[in-house]
């Protein structure tokens, strides 16, 4: 497995990832947040909070096989202090 750690920029760079990551948050979290979670106006509204702030706190963790994306990890470093979100 292979692993790649980018910052919001980088990820918006790569739309299949955003696709990739956006497609499995809906898939695990629409049971607890509802079925409109995969609007496109959610969608729409997430990509600009989290990819397109201008501080560089934001950061992922890609995990891929043969190119494949298999999961990721989001976390924030700020003040000093880590969040896994």
């Amino acid at each position: 497995m292979e692993f790649e750690i980018l910052n919001q920029k980088e990820v918006r760079e790569k739309p299949p990832l955003v696709s990739f990551m956006l497609d499995t948050m809906v898939e695990n979290l629409s049971y607890v947040y509802g079925d409109d979670m995969g609007s496109d106006e959610n969608r729409q509204m997430w990509k600009e909070y989290n990819l397109e702030r201008h501080d560089a706190t934001w950061h992922t963790v890609f995990g891929s096989r043969d190119g494949r994306p298999l999961g990721f990890i989001v976390y924030i470093i700020e003040n000093r202090s880590l969040y896994v979100c």
